[in-house]
């Protein structure tokens, strides 16, 4: 699609043989749960919906519609899968920046990666559900739910990132500006709930307020050299910002850990996370007022009301296996 405009696609299943591609002043809509796109049943190696990756995109939306990678979550953890690229969503500028994306109203599963969007100024994403992503591109690096990295002024809401096989359910890399993740559910990820990261001495500011980052990490290890044990909920480099509201419960590794910046965490419920510490800062933010408990010696945890939809979602999940 190209030009500008709106292309609706209506109900039904449409299995694509390679890449839907969407141009600037693109809005590419499905009619809800009931538009399916679906890749091949076969190995394929390209992402379902893109844009040109040096042409600056601008003005992009994808919204309402049910995206089906087919990747089998049997080869998850086999780093020659040959489904790397296999993602749903893969928006890149090379030129960049692009400006103005937005993604609404999808689910997406069983893919390599839900969503990856990098180099875009201006990004929404908002009432999603991404789940059973995620497949190992070598022996040491696994994808995630869903990643976003070099992007700037991002808002993330009311988004549901479940149960990826190899990663985090969101991992963010390099962002500047603010980054805002709220209302949102990370729960049964193979490793961190979410994850900012940063290369050398730089700082992005992020807000995160009342969200579920619960029961992410898992004790069994699939690969040697590749494992999720001791993988903290919410874990940030150097940020500045605010971390409230948000319900961290049951992680394999710490609860929240910040390692530098400044900023102040405060308001939540951290409990019941495997390491001693259940809210830790290295240096900078500032710890307020939080419930925290825990490690158990029992390994229960004791929480039974969070902010958001953890509980109502762990009765399917289970992070001791992929099968």
């Amino acid at each position: 699609a190209a030009g500008g405009g709106v292309v609706c696609l209506s109900a039904g299943t449409w299995t694509l043989t390679s890449t839907l591609t969407v141009g600037s002043n693109i809005t590419l809509t499905g009619s809800g749960p009931g538009t399916l796109i679906q890749g091949p049943s076969t190995v394929y190696n390209w992402p379902l919906i893109s844009v040109p990756t040096s042409a600056t995109p601008q003005n992009v939306m994808v919204s309402d519609m049910v995206i089906d990678g087919q990747v089998p979550n049997s080869v998850a953890f086999d780093p020659n899968n040959g489904y790397a690229n296999s993602l749903g969503l893969y928006f890149y500028d090379s030129n960049g920046p692009g400006k103005n994306l937005t993604i609404s109203g999808i689910e997406v599963r069983n893919t390599s990666e839900a969503l990856h969007a990098k180099g875009f100024d201006g990004v929404r994403v908002s009432n999603c559900y991404f789940h059973d992503n995620g497949v190992m591109l070598s022996a040491t690096l696994g994808n995630h739910n869903f990643y976003l990295l070099r992007d700037s002024n991002v808002t993330i809401s009311n988004v549901r990132a479940v149960g990826s096989w190899t990663g985090a359910g969101l991992h963010l890399r390099d962002m500047t500006g603010t980054t805002t993740i709220k209302d949102s559910t990370f729960v049964g990820n193979y490793r961190r709930g979410i994850h900012v990261q940063l290369s050398g001495n730089t700082t992005t500011d992020v807000v995160a307020n009342n969200n579920d980052i619960s029961y992410n990490g898992s004790d069994v290890s699939y690969l040697p050299t590749y494992n999720s044990l001791n993988t903290n909920g919410l874990d940030m480099e150097t940020i500045t910002g605010s971390v409230s509201g948000n319900a961290v419960v049951g992680n394999s590794g710490h609860g929240i850990v910040s390692r530098n910046g400044t900023g102040l965490i405060e308001g939540n419920i951290a409990t019941g996370n495997t390491l001693n510490s259940q809210i830790d800062t290295y240096s900078g933010l500032t710890i307020g007022s939080n419930l925290a408990q825990g490690p158990f010696a029992d390994g229960t945890y004791r929480v039974v009301l969070g902010t958001g939809e953890a509980l109502s979602e762990l009765g399917s999940i289970d992070r001791s296996s992929t099968a």
